[in-house]
């Protein structure tokens, strides 16, 4: 019904009965926090928004291609022709197959015709060679591709539209308005170009994963970055800082300056944060957890319910999600959210989440053990009981 409806409001949403729009998007963790925003803007069905962030995204992707089709032909431009070259390869050595080789169905390049023309007459060094060989042509697809996507989504200085247009470029928000919700609302970080590390990295893993080449989310201390999934240590994107890309020494200064350890321990550090990238509740989960003390600090108590409820929803999906503090810190905002909107309902519910937390939280105060044992005795809690 709802998709019906929305195919009536606009013609984008055209959507088979029973599916929302996030089919559309190519990532996991972009499907999940697409959703947490689209709740947010109850007034329009969740197809027609997502619906218009798939329209900006497919352009943004668009853009990326195009960029990097002109980095790999520059990058080539000066590379000698292969001996015995025809002339319909070029003048400058490449053909459209290596430009794009990324695209299924290119053709083989010179080591596959090698491997196939002596296939069983190699030896175990020459595979290895191979291996290595592919190894070095992946990460410098990966370096490519993410140059293109970083000067596409950020821009560089004088940078424009391939079609010579105005381009509003994304950028980290600034400190004054860091905890505005909308920063990590993915359709709006979308519409205005702004936001937090989290929701930068979604945009631009997603845009990513549409041009065929995937992204992971590194959790670093104090911060989000991105790096390639077929070689997550090679280097990694900082797109709160513009999409800039960190590799060898820069990368563990950058890790090192936020993780409080000494130099020698940086690459612990890097090497555990890279062999464990984040999964698709870890985005999810994070979102929420960064809009719980925005809605809590501003007595929102509808919306700190539903982010409450939802991040307990991805714990008892993957248990690993939350920490057993943060299970309790969403019971009591769930519990304490209750009571603020006097939902006789869950009255019930409210007791016995704040009794179960007095009884089994040990990292709670006394101060707060106080406030909430005060909460639990209030005449109107004992009267729905």
């Amino acid at each position: 019904a709802a998709a019906a409806a929305a195919a009536e409001e606009a013609p984008l949403s055209r959507l088979p009965a029973g599916t929302t729009g996030v089919e559309k998007f190519s990532s996991l963790p972009f499907q999940l926090t697409a959703l947490i925003a689209a709740e947010e803007r109850h007034e329009l069905p969740i197809s027609t928004i997502c619906y218009e962030m798939d329209a900006d995204l497919q352009e943004l992707a668009g853009r990326v291609l195009t960029r990097r089709r002109l980095g790999a032909a520059l990058s080539l431009s000066f590379e000698p022709a292969a001996q015995g070259e025809t002339e319909d390869e070029g003048e400058n050595g490449y053909t459209d197959a290596s430009i794009d080789g990324q695209r299924a169905g290119d053709g083989a390049n010179l080591a596959t015709a090698d491997a196939d023309a002596g296939a069983g007459a190699g030896t175990a060094d020459d595979d290895a060679v191979d291996d290595a060989a592919d190894d070095d042509d992946d990460l410098a697809a990966a370096r490519l591709m993410a140059t293109a996507l970083s000067s596409t989504i950020f821009g560089v200085t004088d940078a424009s539209d391939d079609r010579g247009a105005d381009v509003s470029f994304f950028r980290g928000c600034d400190q004054a308005e860091y905890y505005d919700p909308r920063n990590s609302f993915v359709d709006r970080v979308l519409s205005r170009r702004r936001g937090i590390p989290i929701s930068l990295a979604l945009l631009y893993a997603e845009i990513a994963a549409r041009c065929r080449m995937p992204f992971v989310g590194l959790n670093a201390p104090g911060h989000l970055l991105l790096a390639p999934a077929c070689a997550p240590r090679a280097f990694a994107v900082d797109c709160f800082g513009g999409g800039e890309l960190l590799c060898g020494a820069e990368l563990r200064r950058f890790v090192g300056s936020r993780s409080g350890q000494p130099p020698s321990a940086t690459a612990t550090v890097l090497e555990r944060i890279s062999s464990s990238p984040m999964r698709p509740l870890d985005w999810a989960a994070r979102i929420l957890r960064n809009l719980r003390p925005i809605y809590a600090g501003c007595g929102d108590a509808v919306r700190l319910l539903g982010v409450a409820e939802r991040s307990l929803i991805i714990s008892r999906a993957d248990p690993s999600c939350l920490s057993r503090q943060e299970v309790f810190a969403c019971e009591r905002d769930v519990a304490l959210a209750i009571l603020s909107l006097a939902d006789d309902t869950r009255a019930g519910e409210a007791h016995a989440l704040l009794r179960r937390s007095l009884e089994e939280d040990t990292s709670i105060g006394a101060r707060q053990r106080a406030q909430l044992t005060h909460v639990l005795s209030s005449p109107w809690l004992q009267e729905r009981l």
